[in-house]
């Protein structure tokens, strides 16, 4: 006698076992995609807030200059009293170029090179997004542009950071960040 069974049969197990490994490396592999996405998105987002931040900072600080000393298309020298100490403090903001780090000098750290000083875009234990150039601009009241003879007359200061996004060593206008901005200055003629 004979009963009737149900199941499946070996070949039937086969191809749904089969077919339920292929949906599942799908969801891997997608899974896997969004993560990378968000990875990328997540750097790209931490590259732009520090960026921001280095240029925010100089801007912020040329904003207090009481009177300029230097502004040359690659640096600015300014006394601001920015410190509880009593009188104005000499700060500088240049690039080094060499390692792609913006610096400000501060007091005796101030020199014609930029080889020293603390780095705005890079610290300690951490990689910074690399400068690629770093421009001034001065303006005079009227907005004419001045010359590095006619620190005197400095009303605001256009600052323009290139960084380096996708590191490649050389500026590339769809692919780098370029961040501008202004300070009218306090001590502005």
């Amino acid at each position: 006698m004979r009963t009737h069974e149900s199941g499946l049969t070996l070949t039937e197990l086969l191809v749904a076992l089969s077919l339920l490994g292929v949906v599942l490396v799908c969801c891997v592999a997608a899974l896997s995609a969004l993560f990378r996405a968000w990875q990328v998105g997540t750097a790209l987002a931490e590259e732009h807030q520090a960026a921001r931040f280095a240029l925010d900072w100089m801007v912020r600080r040329m904003r207090m200059a009481d009177r300029f000393l230097e502004a040359t298309p690659s640096a600015v020298t300014f006394e601001a009293d920015l410190t509880s100490l009593p009188g104005p403090e000499v700060h500088r903001f240049c690039l080094d170029e060499g390692r792609g780090v913006l610096r400000e000098q501060i007091g005796e750290d101030v020199s014609s090179t930029c080889s020293r000083g603390g780095p705005l875009n890079a610290w300690e234990g951490a990689r910074g997004v690399r400068v690629l150039r770093l421009r001034f601009t001065a303006f005079d009241g009227e907005n004419r542009v001045l010359g590095p003879s006619d620190v005197g007359r400095i009303a605001r200061v256009r600052a323009e950071v290139v960084f380096d996004r996708n590191r490649s060593g050389r500026f590339e206008p769809e692919e780098d960040l370029v961040l501008r901005s202004e300070a009218a200055v306090r001590g502005g003629r």
